[in-house]
């Protein structure tokens, strides 16, 4: 699909110079940062007996590798401890909280920069630019997600049209002639409505979501202004997306979010539509076997695992995501350095 975007209607720039790290300025930064996460969250209740049994020093930690030493955690960790067990920081000097599958995410000012930073990446990467108009039709409880677009298109100096309660169809609805209940229809309406009128320019939404609004508009006779959506890299989004894209005079991009880190902003993808790229100047990725829980080598799929390097108000070692992805070190004509991910799917064990 790569050559069907060699023409694009932006200029393929990078928001961010940490996008184009040498690899060895990247490991520096990476082993520099593992050694404060470690001091950080060596006293938390989460990880406080393992650093009592395990007493690692800095002096163990001479290369982003030697991540391997620390332990594992769990969605079920999170959810086992008091909400505010893993922040790292004083209740005063947390400026936001949100909540989503069971645990608490905080940020202090500085972490809002970064998510901010981080979220702008991506969307500059897909040419989202400060004369464009953007909706954001993520509900704005749901995992800071759209929290933390927001705050990317403000970064980049866009115009946001924040979507209030939108009414989502259901997957049964999109498979049966993309059928919607009534006030669904209306609503859809009514956003099909505003985002002529504005001439939007690109919408961040489920890729359900964005299929329905496409398809409503299209039997309306509507003819949208949106030429760039934004949609997670779940396995719906990552199923519809070349669908959209055959159907649609629309180009779909994915990013992959989770709540606990950041919102948004772990990896996302650039012109090439090749792969995400993974943020690693903020973040220690790792690719393990699901069942050993050993590493596994770029090229190989197997379970993402996250370790916070810069998140302030809490930090997580080597937090299973539970996605199935394979890394891709093989340089990108974008010119960006960093690795890629392709997300595959779910662990269900």
């Amino acid at each position: 699909m790569a050559e069907l975007f060699d023409r694009l209607p932006f200029e393929n720039l990078y928001w961010n110079q940490a996008e184009t790290l040498t690899q060895e300025e990247c490991r520096t930064l990476q082993t520099r940062q593992l050694r404060r996460t470690v001091e950080r969250v060596r006293e938390l209740p989460l990880y406080r007996s393992f650093f009592e049994e395990n007493p690692l020093q800095d002096e163990d930690f001479q290369a982003p590798e030697d991540v391997r030493r620390l332990p594992f955690t769990t969605l079920t960790d999170l959810r086992a401890q008091f909400p505010n067990a893993h922040w790292t920081v004083p209740r005063h000097e947390i400026a936001r909280v949100q909540t989503q599958d069971g645990f608490l995410t905080a940020f202090t000012r500085h972490d809002l920069q970064i998510q901010a930073d981080l979220s702008a990446r991506y969307l500059y990467a897909v040419g989202i630019r400060s004369n464009q108009m953007v909706q954001v039709s993520h509900a704005f409880g749901r995992a800071g997600l759209a929290f933390a677009l927001q705050s990317g298109i403000d970064c980049i100096g866009a115009a946001s049209i924040p979507a209030v309660n939108q009414i989502v169809p259901t997957n049964s609805a999109m498979i049966t002639g993309y059928r919607t209940g009534q006030t669904a229809n209306e609503k859809m309406e009514e956003t099909i409505d505003a985002l002529c009128a504005l001439n939007a320019d690109a919408i961040c939404a489920d890729a359900e979501f964005v299929l329905a609004i496409l398809t409503l508009a299209q039997k309306l006779e509507r003819n949208l202004p949106i030429r760039n959506v934004c949609v997670p890299a779940t396995s719906t989004g990552i199923a519809l997306r070349y669908p959209i894209q055959k159907d649609f005079p629309v180009k779909v991009w994915l990013h992959w979010e989770h709540p606990a880190f950041f919102g948004a902003g772990l990896a996302g993808e650039c012109c090439r539509q090749d792969g995400l790229h993974i943020q690693e100047d903020r973040f220690l990725f790792e690719c393990i076997h699901p069942e050993t829980l050993q590493p596994l080598p770029d090229g190989e799929p197997g379970e993402l695992v996250v370790t916070d390097l810069a998140h302030e108000a809490q930090s997580l070692l080597r937090f299973r995501t539970g996605i199935i992805g394979v890394f891709n070190a093989t340089p990108c004509p974008c010119g960006r350095t960093t690795r890629r991910v392709q997300i595959l799917g779910e662990n269900d064990a």
